[in-house]
Formats: structure tokens, C-alpha cells, sequence
């Protein structure tokens, strides 16, 4: 086998087109695995690298947080195939399709949910928006059945490999209340003091409310009943303005703190929200990784001996 594989006489033998063809593809999938090479490399360093926060005192910007998934009070989910409570879905539904001796799933349906859920580490609680994170949920369930949408419950991955011949099959991936959240993001609080207030333009936006009804702005301020607002009038509107921004600005300092992790603006850091633990997700991106070594290695080599053999 290896003879044939390593068989220069052979690559020589090889007509223009096809050994152009073979080379191109070989340094394509090196590339390729370079690319993901280089991609979960710099991921385990990342999640390795990056201190454990707590939500109580986490800096803003890109953070690491561990806790507990909670539901946001009011804003209940529920399961699209199963029907089941949790914090996040994500759900596909197949067709079996068979063409002579060839036999295929074909995706009818499938989508996963936008709903915000807590992450809670008992110092506070943080609102995590699941847009565009990397999920690994703590269940999956795959099962078969003969309608578009399921009839029945889940039975097991065993028993949807055994009933191929039933013609639709369900997969629905959840959180669940109480797991156990990894988190990697951008941390960002909102409220309680933390957005900073700009005095001027509440000043700006008072007065541009008062003349929509100028009529009831001349009652107030028309001191001297001339039908106009004079300089000296307009000190006394700016100083009425400046009093109500006042007002404003201790409801802004007094509003509550919302904490948010959501996807990074850098879209080179990433956004993961995971059920696993840390070091087996280090882990499995560092296995990725060496898989991409090898598969970079074997396609380039080969390709450096094609390219010797057959010019070398």
C-alpha cells in the first residue's frame, strides 16, 4: 500500500491536469489545517490565560465567569420538539431520503433560541445574551418518528440508531435551570452610575421640551408679559433647565446596575458559553489542535514529494 502511495514513477506518469489537480488539493487542506491550526491554539491559550471573575467585581470588557444558569424572571422558554423548561434550545428536524443505494439525512427544520438567561456565581447575577456565542449545552436528545414534528418523547440515541426505519428524526440541544455555566465574553455594566451623564445635552433636551408648548414656556417665564422671552428671561429658563437636569441626573446615579456579557466587539476574541469545565474545554481545543498538526503535516509533506518527485 505504502509502495503505491510513495510511487514516483507513478506521479511522474501522471498527466498535467491531474497532478496539478492532486497538488492544489493537498495544499489546500495544509493550509486549511494550519488555519484551525492556529485557530484552537490561540482559544486554549485564551480560556488558560484568562483569570476567573467574579460578577460582583469584574472589570469591563473581556472576562471569564463561572456560576449557575438561572431564567430571567418573566421571560420562561420552553423546548420547541420536546416542550420542556430550560434556558436555551437548539433544535433540527430530518428527513430520511434513500436514491437507489444511497441514503441521506436532509434537514427540513431548524433554529435555536435568542432568550437572555442569568448566569448567577452568588456574588450577583450577570444577563448573558446567547447571540452569536460558541454554546455547549448539558443535554442532547436525538430520536425518530413518522410525523414532521414529533409525536412522542425522547427515547435515547441507542433507539433512534436502531428505528431507521422511521422516517423523521429529532435533535434538540438545551440548558437547562441550574447548570453548571462557563462563560467567556464581554462584560459590560449598564445603570447605576457606570454610563457616564452628559449634564449639557439633558440641559439641551429640557429646553427643546418646554418649546414644543411655547404658549405654557411664555407663562412661566414671560416675566415682564411683553409676548417674548428676553436675556435675561432665558437665564432663568437655563437655570430652570439646570435644576430639572439635576433631577435627571440623581435617577440616572440611582438606577440599579445591570451586568451583561455578550459578543465581543473584537470578533477575534471569542464568545463561549459552555456546560463543561475549563480545563476540558483547554483540552479539547489543545486535541483539536493536534489533530490539525498532524493533518497540516501529512497533506504538505505530500505535497513537497509530489512536487519532488515529479520535478526533483
Amino acid at each position: 500500500m505504502l509502495e503505491r502511495v510513495f510511487c514516483e514513477s507513478c506521479i511522474r506518469s501522471m498527466t498535467p491536469g491531474g497532478f496539478w489537480f492532486w497538488t492544489a488539493v493537498l495544499v489546500v487542506v495544509a493550509l486549511i489545517a494550519f488555519g484551525f491550526l492556529w485557530h484552537h491554539f490561540r482559544r486554549a491559550r485564551i480560556i488558560e490565560d484568562t483569570p476567573t471573575s467574579k460578577v460582583r467585581s469584574a472589570a469591563q470588557g473581556f472576562v471569564e465567569l463561572e456560576g449557575w444558569g438561572k431564567p430571567v424572571p418573566g421571560g420562561d422558554v420552553v423546548a420547541p420538539l420536546t416542550g420542556l423548561p430550560c434556558l436555551w434550545f437548539r433544535y433540527k428536524v430530518e428527513e430520511y431520503h434513500r436514491d437507489g443505494n444511497r441514503s441521506s439525512w436532509r434537514t427540513l427544520d431548524s433554529g435555536l433560541s435568542d432568550q437572555n438567561f442569568l448566569l448567577d456565581d452568588n456574588t450577583g447575577t450577570c444577563v448573558v445574551d446567547p447571540d452569536g456565542a460558541e454554546i455547549t449545552p448539558s443535554t442532547k436528545d436525538v430520536w425518530t418518528g413518522a410525523t414532521r414534528r414529533p409525536a412522542d418523547k425522547p427515547k435515547g440515541f441507542a433507539a433512534a440508531a436502531l428505528a431507521m426505519g422511521r422516517r423523521y428524526r429529532y435533535t434538540e440541544e438545551r440548558l437547562v435551570k441550574d447548570d453548571f455555566i462557563y462563560a467567556l465574553g464581554y462584560f459590560e455594566t449598564i445603570g447605576g452610575g457606570r454610563i457616564s451623564f452628559d449634564y449639557d445635552a439633558t440641559i439641551r433636551d429640557v429646553i427643546a421640551e418646554w418649546k414644543r408648548d411655547y404658549q405654557q414656556m411664555l407663562e412661566r417665564f414671560d416675566i415682564n408679559n411683553d409676548g417674548e422671552i428676553d436675556m435675561e428671561e432665558w437665564k432663568q429658563v437655563r437655570i430652570a433647565a439646570r435644576q430639572e437636569a439635576d433631577k435627571h441626573k440623581v435617577q440616572h446615579d440611582a438606577a440599579p446596575s445591570l451586568h451583561m456579557l455578550v459578543r465581543p466587539p473584537d470578533r477575534r476574541l471569542p464568545f463561549i458559553v459552555s456546560t463543561r469545565l475549563q480545563d476540558d474545554i483547554a483540552k479539547r481545543y489543545r486535541w483539536v489542535s493536534v489533530a490539525c498538526i498532524v493533518a497540516f503535516l501529512l497533506a504538505g509533506s505530500y505535497a513537497t514529494f509530489m512536487l519532488t518527485a515529479r520535478f526533483g
